[in-house]
């Protein structure tokens, strides 16, 4: 839905941005955007994904303030029911404690995203949309 509508979208995976071939780089080079959308799936006793929760603690040194961002978790609820799409406060709680700004209530999906791909993402993604317009 975003590049059908003209936005530049481009994929970032923790694990290769923490890579040895981006060792050493300015973690800030990779946010030179409009908007980041993070997700994360919850693991365990309300985690990130080990990579992606690395991945963050790099971004503690890089100047976030006044970044637009959106946010996706992931989660099922045989584990651990409690802490189900936690991955979606801690996120946001790191986003706000970095001074950005949220323009979108963040995606929560349940087990699989492909089983709601043409229902909730699809929606989630023409509101966010709407709301790159308005940037």
């Amino acid at each position: 839905i975003l590049i059908e509508n003209g936005h530049e979208v481009e994929m970032k995976n923790a694990r290769f941005v923490l890579s040895k071939e981006h060792k050493g780089h300015d973690a800030s080079k990779f946010f030179n955007c409009d908007l980041m959308i993070f997700a994360s799936p919850t693991y365990g006793q309300g985690q990130l994904e080990p990579y992606f929760e690395k991945f963050l603690i790099t971004l503690k040194n890089v100047d976030l303030k006044g970044k637009k961002y959106a946010c996706i978790s992931l989660g099922d609820i045989k584990y651990h029911a409690e802490y189900l799409l936690e991955s979606a406060n801690i996120i946001e709680s790191f986003c706000k404690d970095s001074g950005m700004e949220t323009i979108i209530t963040p995606l929560k999906v349940l087990k699989s995203p492909l089983n709601v791909l043409d229902t909730s993402v699809k929606a989630w993604s023409e509101k966010l949309n709407e709301e790159l317009k308005k940037l």
